[in-house]
This record gives C-alpha cells, sequence and structure tokens, in this order.
C-alpha cells in the first residue's frame, strides 16, 4: 500500500441540479475512469461553470490535478470541496495524500485524523497516518495506526516492513524479526551472538552457528543446544555454509520453526530461571566446599 487518493464510484444526485449539470458530471467521471484526462478535465470545469461551488466536481476535479502533477490546484480545488462537504472522509483523506505530496506532513495529518475521526475503519488514511508519523519520526504514533491499518488488511508488505523498522529501532529484534522477510540468522564468527541469538529464534528464524574453541565462540552452541537444535551447529567454515544452504532450501522446515520456535524456547532451560538459580547455587556451595577442604 502507498501513498494514494480514493476514487469514489458513488454520489449524491440530490447535490446537483439541474439534470444537464448532472449528466455532464456523469460524463466527466466516465472519462476520468477511462483514463482520458483532458475530456475528463474540460467536462469538470463545464460543469463548475455552470455551479463554480458542485463539490464533487471540484473534488474530482482535484483528484485529476494530483494525478498530472499540478499538486497547488488540486489542493486549492479539494480544500473547497472539503468545506462545502466536511462530512465527507474521503474528501479529507485525498486532500491529506494532496498535503502530504506537497511535504506537508502536519497539514495532511490533520486531514487524515479528520478522515479516521468521521470513518474509524479509513483503511488508507489510517496507514498514512501511520507514514505520516514514520516520515517524522514518530514511531509510538505510526505504530498505533500501522496496527490499526494491519487489523484491517494483513500482510500488507509495506506495513510490515515498516513496523519491523519501528521494533528495530526501538530495540524489540523479536519482534522486528515476526514483521521481517528474515528467515534464517547467521550467527558471527568468533564473537557469537548471545542476546541477538536468543531474540532472533524467539522471532522465529532457526540460527546457523559455528562452533570454536573458546567462550566467545561457543555461546551460540550452547544456545542451540539448549533449544533442541543442535543440528544447526557446525564444525567447519564448509559445514557452516551447508547447513544455511539445506536450511534455506527447505522450505516447509521453516515454516515449520517459524511457528514452533517460540514455544521450544519457553519450553527450553533457556525459560528456566528457577533452575538457573539453582545450579548457581549448587556452584557456590562446591566453590566453598572445595575452599574448606584445602584448608586456603
Amino acid at each position: 500500500m502507498g501513498v494514494g487518493l480514493e476514487v469514489m464510484k458513488s454520489r449524491d444526485p440530490g447535490q446537483v441540479t439541474p439534470d444537464a449539470l448532472i449528466a455532464t458530471l456523469e460524463v466527466a467521471i466516465r472519462h476520468h475512469q477511462a483514463g482520458d484526462l483532458q475530456q475528463a478535465e474540460a467536462a469538470y470545469r463545464q460543469v463548475l461553470a455552470l455551479q463554480p461551488e458542485q463539490p464533487e466536481a471540484l473534488h474530482f476535479l482535484g483528484i485529476l490535478c494530483y494525478q498530472t502533477g499540478r499538486l497547488e490546484e488540486a489542493a486549492a480545488h479539494m480544500a473547497k470541496a472539503t468545506q462545502l462537504r466536511p462530512e465527507q472522509a474521503a474528501f479529507h483523506s485525498n486532500l491529506g495524500a494532496v498535503y502530504q505530496a506537497l511535504g506537508k506532513r502536519e497539514a495532511a495529518i490533520g486531514c487524515y485524523s479528520q478522515a479516521v475521526a468521521l470513518q474509524p475503519d479509513h483503511l488508507q488514511a489510517l496507514f498514512n497516518l501511520g507514514l505520516c508519523h514514520f516520515q517524522l519520526g514518530q514511531y509510538d504514533q505510526a505504530e498505533e495506526y500501522y496496527r490499526r491499518a494491519l487489523a484491517l488488511q494483513p500482510q500488507d508488505p509495506q506495513i510490515l516492513a515498516d513496523l519491523a523498522y519501528i521494533a528495530w529501532q526501538k530495540g524489540r529484534l523479536a519482534t522486528a524479526i515476526e514483521h521481517s522477510e528474515i528467515d534464517i540468522g547467521l550467527d558471527p564468527f568468533p564473537y557469537n551472538g548471545t542476546t541477538t541469538t536468543c531474540e532472533t529464534l524467539w522471532g522465529g528464524a532457526p540460527v546457523v552457528v559455528l562452533a570454536g574453541n573458546a567462550h566467545v565462540c561457543r555461546v551460540g552452541v550452547s544456545i542451540l543446544t539448549n533449544v533442541g537444535l543442535p543440528e544447526l551447529v557446525a564444525q567447519t567454515p564448509e559445514e557452516y555454509v551447508e547447513i544455511a544452504v539445506n536450511l534455506a532450501s527447505d522450505l516447509e522446515r521453516l515454516r515449520h520453526l517459524r511457528h514452533t520456535l517460540r514455544d521450544r524456547m519457553e519450553q527450553s532451560p533457556l525459560r528456566d530461571p528457577q533452575s538457573h538459580a539453582r545450579a548457581l547455587e549448587r556452584a557456590y556451595w562446591q566453590m566453598w566446599k572445595n575452599l574448606v577442604v584445602s584448608g586456603q
């Protein structure tokens, strides 16, 4: 989904008279929908010559000006139409798109907000609100509107990509992975990841690890072993590449891991702080006994 105008397909005939005016407006709309913009513009202007404050003719002429790159003229026509028909959510949303194209994001946000106030499930306005706030670096507001838009149009690629970026900016790696197209994580070597590896797994992406011979290059080995995925641990660089390539080719396994990795982690020792605490207590107790026995 991108910034766009909502082309209205219906109108209120009672708002325009006489019959000849309605007929001319209908001709203009048909030309517009067929892509014959020159004929459409001429017909819209003919309507406005007869009735200068005909809101639909103003609005559609504004859309046509937007489509042909005349943004200031588009804004003028659409702002007038919106003043005449303030109850139309689409009028506010489309005017917001013109302001956004002009770089007037604050004005655009005001229009989109009015559209959403009139129609809470207005998908285009919700998306564009998210996009405006995202471009301004206002990630909390962007996330709110993107999630509302995503509820109406799940799996929208741009919304998911922007949500992934927002989550990354906020340090929520697991959420970023859920919203991104990441399928496999590659653990760095010789210094393994720790928190990033856990968050990648928590987000549903398996991680391939190259084992080393020191603590810093065996953290990934410990994590994968505890999660029950020791087969993703390579002993040589060649095996590291082989495991990654084979995993990338096994789409069914990737889908399975995407849906089960979080449960695997939840049931693993990594998510058992009580056992960790008891093991640490035993280690301290053993060190104390060793100290007493040695007499040092």
